[in-house]
């Protein structure tokens, strides 16, 4: 049987690097997806398992907590494991090591399993997956709460409505381009003095190719950002009514 701990280098390509020659916090992501992706069909409860059974995989939260990123042509260690399964929610937890060995970062995920087709949440219990066997009741996260956002009552920094690119298998709107255009609401420079050390992301409904998206921010406090991005519907007038928050965000940038 394989492990219950999967473990994956990556180097760091130019292409995955910032303004600042270090892996950007959405190449992280890009790389936590793909480990996380890679442990489960190692394990027969990944996306291949799912796609015959038209289900798949979707986040519903994810925690990153980092120290420190990679620069360019090192490499970047990633430790994964599923924490915990229930009925309608499993939790993964990521370790980031750099290629010192030094520890540099932790993350936690939550995730659900969605039919394709109703667009609804599934038992992953009934899903005939060996996921149970793969548990690993070690925390990674250190105890650390995932932060849920009350409604921001701000105006919108700006609105947008998903392009191809945005685009995913799931046939929704990429979990990490919503990371990209919040981060973009950002001045440049801002990232050459800071670094991201907290991003922690709730979503709550999946937003579609027809949805127009309203993204707003407000800093709660000194390098601490919160979002909100709704779901909104645009008349001649502007910005008409909220038809419900798609996602919820938090940045802290030391």
């Amino acid at each position: 049987m394989k492990p219950k701990v999967g473990t994956y280098t990556f180097t760091v390509e130019s292409s995955f690097c910032d303004i600042n020659g270090k892996l950007s916090l959405s190449s992280l992501f890009q790389l936590l997806l793909k480990s996380a992706g890679k442990h489960a069909d190692e394990r027969d409860f990944g996306y291949s398992v799912l796609f015959k059974q038209n289900k798949t995989w979707v986040l519903s939260r994810v925690g990153i907590y980092m120290e420190q990123y990679p620069c360019f042509a090192e490499e970047l260690v990633v430790k994964t494991w599923i924490y915990d399964v229930d009925r309608f929610f499993s939790k993964r937890c990521f370790e980031f090591y750099a290629q010192s060995g030094n520890k540099i970062g932790e993350a936690q995920t939550y995730w659900s399993v969605i039919d394709v087709n109703l667009r609804k949440s599934c038992n992953i219990n009934e899903l005939n997956m060996p996921m149970t066997n793969f548990c690993e009741p070690v925390d990674a996260s250190n105890g650390k709460t995932i932060i849920r956002i009350k409604a921001l009552n701000v105006e919108p920094i700006f609105t947008h409505k998903p392009k191809y690119s945005d685009i995913d298998i799931n046939q929704h709107f990429n979990s990490v381009r919503y990371l990209d255009y919040m981060l973009d609401t950002f001045d440049v420079d801002i990232f050459v003095r800071r670094m991201i050390k907290t991003f922690e992301i709730t979503y709550l409904a999946e937003a579609l190719p027809d949805d127009t998206l309203a993204f707003c921010r407000k800093e709660v406090g000194e390098g601490s950002y919160q979002f909100e991005i709704k779901e909104i519907t645009l008349e001649k007038n502007g910005l008409q009514s909220c038809c419900g928050i798609c996602l919820e965000g938090n940045v802290y940038l030391p």
